[in-house]
């Protein structure tokens, strides 16, 4: 049997804004400031980044 090296992932995907963050305090904080600056349509549930493209 071979050794194998495994190691802990150090960051994870957002899936909001397919931004690699880190997984300590500043994930949580980039979750929600992610998720606050995006603007969700009434109609169809997606999340936009502005307005204008509602």
């Amino acid at each position: 049997m071979s050794k194998m090296k495994t190691t802990t992932s150090t960051s994870t995907s957002f899936p909001v804004c397919k931004k690699d963050v880190p997984l300590t305090g500043g994930f949580r904080y980039h979750i929600m400031t992610c998720a606050l600056k995006r603007i969700a349509c009434k109609e169809c549930g997606v999340n936009f980044k502005k307005v204008v493209y509602l």
